[in-house]
């Protein structure tokens, strides 16, 4: 994937996040990310070779500074599926692309979503047909209904709940359960403990 960007380094606070939950570790929450740009957009390590000084290059420098990011997020953004803000507990950090569209820094970022709404969402956009007409072959744009389906993806039964949920609409907390079940029985078949992956709703 063509990418001009690469982290040089980064700066975390010297006070770490502190949680109630016994099982969750100390955390140190970063404050800045320094990036580095290729020059002319050229693929990360193109013209700047790995292993030479590349990190110490501070005209190519771009920086990240992740409490302004939030503040903006929260003060500005809002979530390109239920139209919510991005909180704490609840942020939107979800898009559908690296190279989305870009805005000033005064505006909110565009096509980001919480991360249950880029769940109903991507679902709401699937091709579920039985069999499909895809313009490519085993991918792409279906020619039946004109939604979409990715490369190697099959439907499954979460596909089809979420697809049946109005547009805008987050995921019902009684529909939770259901949706974990089908999930965890899915990774489980491909040999992947459920427990070590993140589900797209806050705790039940």
């Amino acid at each position: 994937m063509h990418d001009p960007l690469v982290v040089a380094f980064e700066i975390r606070r010297p006070w770490p996040r502190c949680s109630t939950a016994p099982s969750e570790r100390r955390h140190w929450p970063l404050m800045i990310t320094v990036w580095h740009r290729e020059p002319g957009g050229h693929d990360s390590g193109t013209i700047c070779k790995w292993g030479g000084h590349w990190r110490w290059h501070v005209h190519h420098y771009r920086l990240q500074i992740h409490p302004l990011q939030h503040l903006r997020r929260w003060a500005l953004t809002r979530c390109a599926w239920c139209g919510g803000r991005s909180r704490k507990d609840d942020p939107i950090n979800f898009g559908s692309s690296w190279d989305g569209p870009r805005s000033h820094w005064w505006q909110g970022e565009p096509d980001l979503r919480h991360h249950d709404c880029d769940t109903v969402w991507r679902a709401s956009r699937k091709c579920l047909c039985n069999d499909p007409t895809l313009l490519s072959q085993g991918y792409g744009q279906c020619a039946q209904c004109g939604k979409f389906r990715a490369w190697g993806s099959d439907v499954s039964k979460a596909d089809v709940l979420l697809a049946g949920l109005p547009a805008a609409s987050r995921i019902p907390v009684e529909m939770q359960p259901q949706l974990e079940a089908i999930w965890d029985e899915r990774l489980v078949a491909r040999g992947i403990d459920p427990a070590t992956t993140i589900k797209p709703w806050r705790a039940l």
